[in-house]
């Protein structure tokens, strides 16, 4: 065989050699982009023409995988143009305006900053001020401390007195009203406090009579609806003249 012959055979075998790999590449990318295995006759393909190893094909696989996931972030020739032309067009836009909208931030900046120190130096200001009211109180003179301390006395035993027992009344029939039966401590609390509404069957076990019940309730909440507004204007009341009473110690405020 002259050399001739033998270049253009080695050339064909180089041919051969690099379509077969060519093949290869393509069938590992099929798999990888379908997300498979290669099947049976891919895999002799592989192994026998393309002569790979068995333990070399997920790793293959796995080079096939980086591969579009790179080809899908880096995009087409086109792609990359249009990105680099927006590059400049943002780099453009914040050379002209970056330093304005920095100077103008910098300048809010210290707008807010002066307002947050000016709140908080009022809000200061005005708890020393609310501190020196009480301190200013409690230096009342003994004559008007011994009146406050007198009325006080006065409007507690009387309209503080019923105001309090108005709001305990309330509170208490609104707990009996909120009182469920079937909690295993209903028949004691009511036994206590309403025990006609509770008796005892032929096995000697206490029970809640439900209609006796029933209309107890409906006593109750008649009881509660005129209480209630009338603990309101009792506290209204007093508060009021807790307030006018209190003003005695503002004698130096």
């Amino acid at each position: 065989m002259n050399k001739s012959k033998a270049a253009t055979l080695g050339e064909q075998v180089h041919d051969e050699i690099s379509e077969t790999q060519h093949d290869c590449e393509d069938l590992l990318m099929l798999c990888a982009i379908e997300k498979r295995q290669p099947n049976y006759s891919e895999l002799q393909f592989l192994t026998i023409k393309g002569g790979f190893d068995k333990q070399r094909i997920p790793g293959e696989l796995g080079r096939c995988l980086r591969v579009l996931r790179h080809q899908q972030i880096a995009g087409d020739l086109q792609a990359r143009e249009a990105m680099q032309v927006e590059v400049k067009k943002s780099a453009d836009i914040l050379a002209s305006e970056g330093s304005k909208l920095t100077s103008q931030i910098e300048t809010l900046q210290s707008k807010l900053f002066a307002l947050e120190r000016s709140a908080k130096l009022s809000e200061k200001r005005l708890g020393e001020m609310n501190d020196s009211v009480e301190q200013l109180r409690t230096e009342a003179p003994t004559f008007v401390r011994n009146e406050h301390a007198e009325r006080s006395s006065f409007i507690g035993q009387g309209l503080g007195y019923e105001c309090q027992a108005a709001e305990a009344d309330v509170a208490y029939l609104t707990s009996m009203l909120a009182l469920d039966i079937s909690a295993p401590n209903a028949i004691d609390t009511i036994r206590v406090h309403h025990p006609l509404c509770v008796q005892i069957n032929e096995f000697k076990k206490h029970f809640i009579n439900g209609s006796m019940w029933n209309d107890q309730r409906s006593e109750l909440q008649t009881q509660l609806k005129k209480l209630r507004p009338r603990a309101i204007e009792l506290r209204l009341e007093y508060d009021l003249a807790r307030s006018v009473i209190d003003e005695l110690l503002d004698f130096y405020v």
